[in-house]
């Protein structure tokens, strides 16, 4: 499937999706309330909430990663769909030289016009690689927010042993 520049398809791909994680990733970010202190004043929780909390946090890793991989997929397709219509803008502007086929008023008006529209390519790259960019960026985080969830996870699963193994 091959998109051009501007078509509904490719636009809604490109903005849809990218708006699309922003939401998920929005949506399902962790709270601070959520997230249980670990003060002496405060239960060391329940092991089956920290199980339940750590598998969603894992799910929102899992989707961020495939997300974030798309994104990056999608931006490399862009830089090579443009140099491909670059490439054939350029043999055409050969051919239509070689041949004599236009004259060249119209062969600088269609130089320009080409220019312009890898100008715009250029533009639509710069764009999907910084989002792709953010979505690793934001991965990073996740992840980094997962390890001190596994952290203070297993501090809390210490302190419940401890407590249960003075109070037998």
């Amino acid at each position: 499937m091959q998109y051009k520049s501007g078509t509904e398809t490719e636009t809604y791909i490109r903005e849809g999706l990218m708006s699309h994680m922003s939401e998920n990733v929005a949506e399902n970010e962790v709270k601070e309330n959520d997230i249980a202190h670990d003060s002496d004043s405060e239960s060391d929780g329940n092991s089956t909430d920290d199980e339940k909390r750590l598998k969603k946090m894992r799910g929102k890793q899992l989707l961020s990663t495939g997300l974030a991989t798309v994104a990056i997929i999608h931006a490399a397709h862009s830089i090579y769909e443009a140099r491909e219509r670059r490439n054939a803008r350029r043999r055409l502007i050969e051919n239509l030289d070689i041949s004599g086929g236009i004259n060249g008023e119209d062969l600088r008006k269609m130089e320009s016009e080409f220019l312009e529209q890898d100008r715009d390519l250029d533009v639509e790259i710069s764009y999907n690689m910084k989002k792709a960019k953010s979505k690793w960026e934001e991965l990073n985080e996740l992840s980094q927010e997962l390890r001190e969830w596994k952290d203070r996870m297993q501090e809390r699963r210490g302190r419940r042993v401890a407590h249960r193994s003075s109070t037998s």
